[in-house]
């Protein structure tokens, strides 16, 4: 820590000892993936909500965004995704975490005119392109225990401090 302890870094109820994922609640929202994938023996678009898959088919640039995301995971998105590894299902879901981008080419059509489109995009994931949906999504979340600070509503660092060898 860059500064001298105070009894404010040990409140929740402070900016300086409060989670950061979760505010000092204990508690985040967080994608359930079952809903978002309540099918992944079938293949990516198959194994989709129907209502996530639907946008998602209608959309010509996610579309090649995602076919270019599959191609550089090395992955099918005709094949079952449970046989995807592990990894590439979490960059699928979450994004690169390097902030990586992909070039894509795809097709816009607006009335008669035509347009071939080459790009460099970053991939954020599916979270990415669901959390900037407008609209209800409240189906695909639940509110559960903060990931960052398992509940206990303080700032990693500090939840490991030690007084006479008990926690805070």
């Amino acid at each position: 820590l860059p500064e001298k302890l105070t009894p404010r870094h040990f409140s929740f109820n402070s900016h300086l000892g409060a989670c950061r994922t979760c505010d000092g609640l204990g508690e985040a929202r967080a994608m359930k993936l079952q809903a978002l994938l309540p099918h992944p023996e079938n293949a990516f678009l198959d194994a989709l909500d129907a209502r996530v898959g639907a946008t998602l088919k209608r959309a010509a640039k996610k579309k090649a965004l995602i076919n270019a995301v599959a191609k550089v995971l090395g992955e099918d998105l005709k094949a079952p995704l449970n046989t995807w590894k592990e990894e590439n299902l979490h960059i699928l879901i979450e994004g690169f975490a390097d902030g990586r981008e992909i070039d894509i080419t795809w097709r816009r059509r607006r009335g008669r005119s035509r347009a071939k489109i080459e790009e460099r995009l970053k991939w954020h994931g599916l979270r990415g392109i669901i959390e900037s949906w407008q609209g209800r999504r409240e189906w695909l979340y639940h509110v559960g225990t903060c990931p960052s600070c398992r509940g206990q509503r303080l700032q990693a660092p500090l939840l490991g401090v030690r007084i006479g060898g008990k926690s805070i």
